[in-house]
């Protein structure tokens, strides 16, 4: 008598807060049998190679796999998620019951999920981006991220061609978030309230400092969204406008901001600097002593932090150049519409 295949779920991962997102989910959905397999930056990114580890090593996991799918030449790129792939054809042995990404965009990750063919796919919140996932793919019912055109998409599928022939994942994905998307979909959205987080993180002891504001830094110039010169003049200003309402500034570093731009933060605008080993999400719920307030240029923070710890005022700064970039606009409308106070200095 043939031994039925045993129900596996499967967690895939490229950041700290996917994988606390991961964790979340795996305790939400009860997940008896599951695997963790955590895509690691480029050797260069050494901070959030450090604070995924150190997520990892604080949740439990049944198995857990680490991969290196980044290259700076794409013909390794391309053997490289080869690789990944042929490592993890044993997926096939098993009847994958849930099949979890944190990361839409990334196709090799969808080549994947149809290797494993699992009952349900989900999709785990990857900061802001969840939003902008959510209103411009699930909402329409495209479950599968092509590439920008013709060509592109075609080259994709002769270069990864075996992994079509398992079929073309198609099938509805369902959206497991903190963020109050539209449930005028017909898309299953499934609610995180991090309980499982702040079970794991509790702290009874824990103060709350009224004359200070965490500033949450994230990488605009660093990833060419704006220039250095731009986003240091405004981030000036915001911090100005804050220690005008009286307030010390604490400004929390994103893992991809740079020294030249932190140094100028710490040295220009006179804030204190803090680097974290954990993801903001944790930290707070570890610290002895938090902010009454919360501040930030925008940040998926602003939606997840108050979702673990209680703040009176949360501050987003508008962007002068917001109005024409269609994603960004997109979050600053999303802010005033959970009650986020939209601020324009």
């Amino acid at each position: 008598m043939k031994k039925e295949k045993s129900y596996l779920d499967v967690f895939v991962v490229s950041s700290p807060y996917q994988v606390l997102s991961a964790f979340e989910a795996r305790c939400h959905f009860e997940s008896s049998k599951n695997i963790l397999i955590v895509s690691l930056p480029s050797c260069s990114d050494m901070v959030s190679s450090k604070q995924i580890c150190e997520v990892v090593k604080r949740t439990s996991w049944d198995q857990v796999y680490y991969v290196y799918p980044q290259s700076s030449n794409k013909i390794f790129g391309v053997i490289k998620r080869w690789q990944i792939l042929l490592r993890f054809l044993f997926l096939r042995k098993y009847k994958c019951g849930m099949f979890f990404i944190g990361d839409f965009r990334v196709q090799w990750k969808h080549y994947m999920r149809n290797m494993a063919n699992p009952i349900k796919t989900i999709l785990i919140d990857d900061g802001s981006a969840s939003v902008n996932i959510f209103n411009n793919y699930l909402s329409k019912n495209i479950f599968y991220p092509n590439k920008s055109g013709v060509l592109k998409d075609a080259i994709e599928k002769i270069l990864y061609f075996p992994f079509f022939l398992f079929g073309c994942p198609r099938d509805n994905i369902s959206l497991f978030t903190s963020y109050d998307v539209s449930r005028d979909s017909d898309v299953e959205v499934i609610y995180n309230d991090f309980s499982n987080l702040k079970s794991l993180f509790s702290n009874s002891g824990r103060k709350i400092n009224k004359e200070q504001v965490w500033f949450i830094g994230s990488p605009y110039s660093e990833k060419d969204i704006l220039s250095f010169e731009y986003e240091t003049e405004f981030l000036e200003r915001c911090i100005n406008w804050l220690k005008g309402k009286g307030l010390d500034v604490v400004y929390i570093a994103h893992r991809f901001d740079s020294d030249r731009k932190l140094d100028f933060v710490s040295r220009v605008c006179s804030a204190e600097v803090r680097r974290l080993r954990l993801p903001l999400e944790a930290h707070v719920l570890l610290e002895k002593e938090v902010p009454e307030s919360i501040a930030a240029i925008y940040s998926s923070a602003l939606e997840t932090l108050p979702k673990v710890a209680s703040f009176s005022e949360i501050y987003c700064f508008k962007l002068p150049c917001s109005d024409s970039v269609e994603s960004i606009s997109e979050i600053y409308c999303y802010y005033e519409r959970v009650g986020v106070k939209v601020v324009i200095v």
